[in-house]
């Protein structure tokens, strides 16, 4: 991890920002969306590899070796957002090998800054934007009623019967240890 990070996670720490392990909330749902439930797929441009084609959640799992996509909505300015990033992309190795795949949608942000963000830290997770309107965002539960952000937002999604994606599990707020916890959840 470079040494920024390490430094700005353990003041996130100190100040109270980050809870301890148990400080997230795990939930039973999202917006309308329920675990166990069908959850809406999204398709945009991978803002990671410009000048790729289209992708969604649901291509990641045309690879075998994926068994869950782990979603994560993020803003490049949200500093338990970053946390989480960090964490996520210090124990990819581990993620894959547990059979989860990251995905990551940047909520009401520019393409150019994304991209910028993506290289500068070098996060190499397949990224798309969910701009101004963020219609993606809303119909998965990142904003609440009073329009308020709830950040950080992540799913785990399985594969459902019919060939869709299913909600299996979903954490808002801050997670210490939110590469155990989706372990956990993907077992």
């Amino acid at each position: 991890m470079n040494e920024w990070k390490s430094l700005l996670l353990g003041a996130c720490i100190f100040a109270g920002i980050l809870p301890s392990a148990a400080g997230g909330a795990v939930l039973n749902e999202v917006g309308k969306n329920k675990v166990g439930a069908e959850f809406p797929n999204r398709i945009g441009i991978d803002l990671s590899r410009p000048g790729t084609e289209l992708i969604s959640p649901l291509d990641r799992f045309e690879d075998k070796s994926v068994k869950h996509v782990f979603l994560s909505f993020f803003q490049t300015t949200c500093v338990p957002c970053l946390a989480e990033l960090s964490q996520i992309s210090m124990h990819n190795g581990r993620l894959r090998k547990g059979g989860v795949e990251v995905f990551l949608v940047a909520v009401q942000e520019e393409p150019a800054e994304i991209r910028k963000f993506l290289k500068t830290n070098r996060y190499d997770f397949p990224t798309i934007a969910d701009r101004f309107e963020a219609e993606y965002s809303h119909r998965c539960g990142v904003f609440g009623v009073d329009e308020v952000r709830k950040l950080p937002t992540s799913v785990l999604l399985g594969k459902s019967a019919d060939g869709g994606l299913v909600l299996e599990a979903v954490w808002q707020g801050s997670e210490e240890n939110i590469v155990d916890r989706i372990l956990e959840k993907a077992k």
